[in-house]
């Protein structure tokens, strides 16, 4: 029977080996042949109550068995619930699944040494998932372990599982530096844009990204979010948006974003698919924000309720959902201020983005300001994307009154811009602070090269203070422009969107000082001190960041100040630019003959 049945398998599905997706078929050819014989295979019960009349029957008792424990095995190997069980299942489902194994085992031989593995997961866990929840700390672990112990082809392990395996090795070598105790060490690691520290296994994963994308699942959302995470530093700003979007994408058509109830989905699993839905969409949001894109899923069609507390899946950082919580707010508060913005409009509106924003601050647990060694990186972070939003709702205020008051020489009266300049000062006082920290990081060796928190805020920081100062005539913030310029460095030292936007900040800097050194025999302006600076645990702030002036102050200023970075602006992108911080800077026809100008934020055109 077995050589009739292999014989007739052959004739069916010549040339090919067996898989799955065959094993419908063979089932059908056994029920088949048996049938032909006359026989009845009954596996609910042993072999021996069955009387033998036949001199076959032990070889026939034999086969019994041996049929009941292959069928048992394709049974436990295939899901009821499985798509490949699926009969009909067409030749493109068979070219996957072929495509898929393949993959599996090559993907599979190219794995680190396992101690390898679990050191740039243990870097992984620490630096890069903070504030947010890609999946379960201990899930992850465990398949970890199910990976390098299963054979190649184990039903457990897929495609995605093993993507998701190596995108966390490569976002784990990436940040590896971060985890080095020597500063020589760490300055010395000046790495070429084609040594990209994590490439090897990035590749991998890239490979497997088609499978990954065939799929829906809540590990597809995870392998998008990490590939942008990945992306970022290497690539053009759009392929993050892109993956991030993507993410989101993929968790709203699985109803992530929904409030559902679904009794085959334990409580456990849900609140996984809770945390991993806000996480993409707290991410994609940023980045949409940032680069000035309009919003993907709005809040009105979010029914999925906040993360919340469990002791299954928070022994092993029990501070970490609390993170997730604050920074799930944080980006709800970032909606709320950004929608309303310009908030300078009037006292009442700035009053109440004020209160918005220092609320969310005054409700942070103790535990997530304490600035001790394990958890300096997420304090810090959680602080740093709070001030960042002042700079998103201040920027364009400071960016107008430099251009207003930069182009007015007539030595009128000064008009009413008390709530632009508290909302300016709100601005720079953020900035000041973000440099501090990131300077406290630098100085405890907790500084990263790839990551997009650290360069961004980094970056638009200086950019508001190098504003701030052509507002000046004494140099009141050089000390901090340095330290924050030397970060940049360091970060610039092993990502290429570093490295472009040091370029800018430094072309800036110097149109800062030439223009600055130009109307140095102009009037002094009187340094006014609001106490507006935000505190930041641990840290004195004594920049002195609030100046009164009168237009005529500006009379020795060339209101075409940053005409000589038209060239090196022109070389990016909006959302380019916008991630270094120059939002704002846009061409437009002056009829002064300046080419670059302050763009109003009231113009509809621009996202603030």
């Amino acid at each position: 029977m077995a050589n009739d049945i292999s014989a007739r398998f052959n004739e069916i599905c010549p040339g090919n080996a067996l898989d799955p997706n065959h094993f419908s078929i063979i089932s059908g050819l056994f029920r088949e042949a048996v049938a032909g014989q006359g026989q009845r295979l009954d596996l609910s019960h042993d072999a021996s109550d069955h009387e033998t009349t036949s001199p076959r029957s032990g070889v026939e008792r034999e086969m019994l068995i041996s049929e009941q424990g292959f069928l048992t095995a394709v049974s436990e190997t295939i899901a009821p619930d499985h798509p490949q069980n699926d009969k009909s299942a067409s030749p493109v489902h068979n070219l996957q699944h072929h495509q898929d194994s393949r993959l599996l085992v090559a993907g599979i031989a190219k794995l680190p040494p396992y101690r390898e593995a679990v050191s740039l997961t243990d870097v992984f866990f620490t630096y890069l998932e903070s504030n947010w929840y890609y999946f379960d700390e201990g899930w992850f672990r465990g398949l970890l372990v199910q990976v390098y112990r299963e054979e190649p082809l184990a039903p457990q392990i897929h495609c995605t599982t093993l993507c998701l395996v190596f995108l966390v090795l490569a976002l784990g070598e990436s940040f590896l530096h971060v985890n080095q105790s020597s500063p020589a060490d760490l300055r010395q690691q000046d790495l070429a844009l084609d040594e990209l520290p994590g490439i090897h296994f990035y590749q991998v994963a890239m490979e497997l990204m088609p499978s990954v994308l065939s799929t829906t699942t809540v590990e597809s959302v995870q392998c998008c979010l990490l590939k942008a995470l990945y992306t970022l530093p290497t690539q053009n700003s759009s392929y993050f948006y892109t993956y991030s979007g993507l993410a989101l994408r993929l968790a709203v058509s699985l109803s992530l974003h929904l409030n559902t109830t679904d009794n085959k989905v334990t409580p456990e699993s849900r609140e996984v698919s809770t945390r991993v839905f806000w996480t993409a969409y707290c991410i994609e949001r940023r980045s949409s924000v940032v680069m000035g894109f309009p919003t993907m899923l709005q809040m009105k069609d979010i029914t999925a309720p906040l993360p919340q507390k469990r002791p299954d899946l928070d022994k092993l950082r029990p501070q970490k959902v609390d993170r997730l919580i604050a920074f799930t707010k944080l980006t709800l508060v970032l909606n709320k201020v950004t929608d309303a913005s310009p908030v300078d409009e009037n006292s009442d509106k700035f009053s109440w983005a004020c209160s918005t924003l220092e609320g969310w601050k005054q409700s942070l647990p103790a535990h997530l300001v304490a600035l001790d060694t394990l958890s300096l990186r997420a304090t810090a972070h959680l602080d740093i994307m709070y001030q960042i939003i002042w700079i998103y709702i201040g920027r364009a205020a400071l960016l107008r009154l430099v251009r207003k008051r930069l182009r007015q020489s007539d030595g009128g009266g000064k008009s009413d811009l008390s709530t632009t300049e508290k909302l300016a000062d709100k601005c720079v006082n953020a900035a000041h602070s973000i440099i501090e920290w990131i300077d406290l990081l630098s100085s405890h060796n907790k500084l990263a090269k790839f990551s997009w928190t650290d360069f961004h805020s980094c970056s638009s920081a200086i950019i508001v203070i190098l504003l701030n100062e052509v507002l000046r005539t004494r140099d009141l913030s050089s000390s901090t422009i340095d330290h924050g310029i030397d970060a940049l460095r360091f970060m610039a030292s092993g990502s290429r969107l570093a490295r472009d936007g040091l370029h800018l900040v430094e072309r800036l800097r110097a149109s800062v000082r030439k223009h600055k050194a130009s109307g140095q025999n102009g009037p002094t302006l009187v340094a006014r001190n609001d106490n507006a600076a935000a505190e930041v645990p641990g840290i004195s702030l004594t920049q002195d960041t609030g100046a009164e002036y009168t237009p005529s102050d500006f009379s020795n200023f060339d209101p075409a100040l940053f005409s000589d970075l038209e060239p090196s602006l022109l070389q990016y992108s909006s959302q380019d630019l916008s991630l270094f911080g120059f939002d704002g800077f846009f061409p437009t026809d002056e009829a002064d003959g300046s080419l670059w100008s302050w763009d109003d934020p009231m113009n509809p055109a621009l996202p603030w």
